[in-house]
């Protein structure tokens, strides 16, 4: 694998140097191999060209005969970087439209051939340590791990989660719990199920006949002492319980409803909300004063748009899990993958692959196939949603 002045271009991947304020391009497929990890990794430092003729950068005994010897040229100019085909058999595209020239921006999708190349701010990283319960070599995702690593071994630390519905929250709550090696439960707690006038009984519990038909009741904190108590989607709590969780939280005492003795939680508490501010990376909906308590330790999942390098290893991880393999996909479904926006993030990504494994076993039509359809459906959707004269739709939804 050469550059364009015919010396050794290295991949640049974790335990080299990395080049802040460079982009950097991989190529997403096909795949290094059966894990879908990415084939090689560039910084662009200086114009990169691709081919198959030997001084390019795509790597000896390349076997795409859809990619032309000299096919495309990729140059970062500042805060862009700009691609130029050099007049390719088959064209050169981004974002699945194709281009004599354009600039890309970091997440963009470029294709050659049958091959795949990402557009990335920050190189993938193999995570050498750190939580390995997310699959991805996403760079803000791996510090995201690293650090709850290290907030994992102080059993008694408040934790806060965020990122949006689908991102992993729940699996990265239970890692931590279970990486912590204790011997109490982890109780997981859907705050937006509860009823304001439930609250308190609920979490902290409450004494027999201490209200009009009551029994007692066991809260939540009670039965996670000594574990994790997993309060999911804290965003949806009134303003009056947060007041009330606020005070637990600092205290680590609670009052089961109609007893006056407190008792004392000790565990992990992990907070999750979905409603994130994306660009300051901190919780909305949330009171000022419990914010602030339960930032001790912020942990951020980005959404699966903002790290398309582990959508491919994703996908390989739920095939596999499925008796299936990256070798049931085409370039062009792939493509489709990556460019897709993914609202619903890992979560719907699942969704997507376990439905379309299914219905293949049906025989009568192909996995990459099943994926296509309902990418573009959904794409096409969207679309109609918010482009002018779709008033039908529009009406219909009103």
């Amino acid at each position: 694998m050469t550059d364009t002045t015919g010396k050794t271009a290295a991949p640049r991947f974790a335990g080299q140097p990395i080049r802040y304020g460079f982009f950097h391009l991989i190529r997403a497929w096909p795949p290094q191999d059966e894990r879908g990890s990415p084939a090689h990794c560039w910084p662009l430092l200086e114009p990169l060209q691709i081919g198959r003729q030997t001084g390019t950068c795509v790597e000896p005994g390349n076997d795409d005969p859809a990619m032309s010897r000299r096919h495309l040229v990729v140059a970062q100019k500042g805060s862009v970087a700009m691609v130029r085909d050099l007049g390719s058999s088959n064209g050169t595209f981004v974002n699945g439209k194709q281009v004599a020239s354009a600039y890309v921006l970091p997440g963009n999708v470029i294709r050659a051939g049958n091959s795949l190349f990402l557009v990335l701010r920050e190189p993938p990283l193999c995570r050498g340590d750190g939580f390995t319960c997310l699959v991805g070599s996403n760079a803000e995702l791996a510090d995201t791990l690293l650090l709850a690593s290290r907030a994992a071994a102080e059993k008694e630390r408040t934790i806060l989660l965020l990122g949006e519905t689908g991102t992993g929250k729940d699996v990265l709550a239970r890692c931590l719990h279970d990486s912590a090696g204790t011997a109490g439960p982890f109780v997981h707690v859907n705050c937006a199920e509860l009823a304001d006038s439930l609250f308190e009984s609920r979490l902290f519990g409450a004494v027999k006949g201490s209200y009009t038909d009551s029994v007692g009741v066991t809260g939540f904190a009670a039965a996670a002492t000594g574990g994790t108590l997993y309060l999911d989607e804290i965003g949806e709590l009134p303003d009056a319980a947060q007041a009330k969780l606020l005070v637990f939280s600092e205290s680590r005492r609670f009052y089961p409803v109609g007893l006056e003795t407190p008792k004392i939680f000790r565990g992990r508490i992990v907070a999750a909300t979905n409603r994130v501010d994306p660009d300051r990376r901190i919780p909305t909906g949330l009171r000022l004063d419990l914010r602030q308590r339960l930032s001790e330790t912020v942990l951020y999942l980005p959404p699966l748009r903002e790290r398309r390098e582990d959508i491919v290893p994703l996908t390989a991880w739920f095939l596999n899990r499925d008796g299936r393999s990256l070798e049931d996909l085409s370039a062009s479904t792939v493509e489709l993958m990556l460019t897709y926006s993914w609202p619903g993030n890992v979560r719907e990504l699942h969704r997507v692959l376990s439905r379309s494994v299914l219905e293949c076993s049906a025989g009568r039509r192909s996995l990459a196939d099943l994926i296509a359809t309902y990418l573009t459906r959904e794409v096409e959707t969207v679309a109609s949603d918010r482009i002018p004269g779709s008033g039908v739709r529009a009406f219909e939804r009103s």
